[in-house]
């Protein structure tokens, strides 16, 4: 490799690590660990936490995590949340001082997988998913601590965690009120409404005041479908249920969003379904700001379809001989701004002077660069391939 290839390999490393803003990137917000007593099977994950043998169960554990890490990350995902069964997802059945949560974020320390915490809450009615904002700043342990707490304000015993039969002792709406005390930190979404006896469409199968005031939860902007064509074909009453959804829900609310999760019990399984969520970073934050906006943020993989044939730039570098500097674009929306003097229109100029684009009537324009000693590179995508033109000063 030359030197002027090394250094535009460098640049183009740069490039990937700057943030270009928000993207549609792969969610699965429906993920189960062996704390699920249902993922604990052979055909599951095959681990089953030994209390006769602690050291050797936690050494286990960590490298299944790790293997659940990269599984995750070889299928795309870049975002998860575990939602195991009515459990803060300890590893140790008798102890809440590790999870598999905190494994697993461990594990995707320094790769591209974000990891939430959260919990699937059963009810008599129907499954919720709890998803939980991981405050950074605090302890992982407080987190445990605060699904554990949760989780005794609906009324389920040590006993039950792990079981998805158990339901407390707390009806749907006590749940929610108990969500709703946590306050803007925390996720309601209504699990697989369209699958198995324990889904809401089941239950409530006629137009019923219960869907107003789910709907209508603050803490509620999303649903989770096992099939994507449930909210335009299937029916409540007369309506469909993507129109009856969107007339209960309050004027101010933006529209409930539909998204698809895996519900994995094993590695094979997550990220089988998943989400295409626009998001700038893949955390709690942006997927909540993401659930607020539906209609420009939320896609399922049915109504996905990147337009990867169309060229865009990815970023240009430049250099007037000491250090370079890094711009990264987003293919959706860019715009430049600042005061005057600020050399928003040198970032246009260097990029034509870069892609050799100079119309003779800004001959003046490319004469200066020229004169500063610019060395650019402008980087631009087509489909997998990618692209550099290169000017030296």
């Amino acid at each position: 490799m030359t030197t002027t290839e090394s250094i535009i390999h460098k640049n183009y490393q740069e490039i990937l690590n700057q943030n270009s803003g928000a993207e549609f990137v792969k969610v699965d917000l429906h993920v189960h660990t062996p704390a699920s007593g249902d993922a604990q099977a052979k055909n599951k994950y095959n681990f089953k936490f030994n209390i006769k043998d602690i050291p050797a169960s936690l050494k286990s554990a960590k490298q299944l995590a790790g293997e659940i890490v990269d599984g995750v990350i070889k299928q795309g995902i870049k975002l998860i949340a575990v939602t195991d069964h009515n459990t803060p997802s300890n590893t140790h059945p008798e102890d809440l001082t590790n999870t598999w949560y905190q494994l697993l974020k461990e594990k995707a320390k320094g790769k591209e997988l974000s990891v939430l915490p959260g919990v699937e809450i059963s009810t008599d009615d129907l499954h919720i998913l709890v998803i939980l904002d991981p405050k950074e700043d605090e302890p992982a342990a407080y987190t445990t601590h605060r699904i554990n707490f949760l989780l005794q304000d609906c009324g389920f015993s040590l006993k039950e965690y792990g079981d998805y039969r158990a339901t407390g002792m707390s009806s749907l709406f006590d749940v929610l009120q108990h969500i709703e005390d946590l306050g803007t930190s925390c996720i309601a979404i209504p699990a697989h409404i369209d699958g198995g006896k324990k889904a809401m469409l089941a239950v409530y199968k006629e137009p019923s005041n219960v869907f107003n005031k789910l709907l209508n939860h603050p803490n509620l902007n999303a649903v989770e479908v096992v099939k994507a064509t449930t909210p335009a074909r299937k029916k409540i009453g007369k309506e469909y249920v993507k129109d009856y959804f969107k007339r209960l829900r309050d004027d101010h609310r933006s529209p409930i969003a539909f998204i698809q999760d895996s519900d994995g019990h094993a590695i094979k399984e997550i990220g089988q379904r998943f989400t295409y969520v626009r998001m700038g970073e893949p955390d709690f934050w942006s997927l909540r700001n993401a659930l607020e906006n539906p209609e420009t943020r939320i896609r399922m993989k049915s109504d996905y379809k990147p337009d990867t044939d169309k060229t865009r730039i990815l970023g240009i570098s430049f250099s007037t001989g000491r250090k370079w500097s890094y711009i990264a674009f987003n293919s959706n929306l860019n715009c430049i701004i600042g005061k005057r003097r600020t050399n928003k229109s040198t970032i246009v100029d260097l990029i034509l002077y870069g892609l050799a684009r100079f119309g003779d009537e800004n001959k003046g324009d490319e004469k200066s660069l020229i004169e500063r000693k610019y060395s650019v590179n402008v980087f631009l995508a087509k489909g997998p391939d990618v692209f550099c033109y290169s000017r030296d000063d």
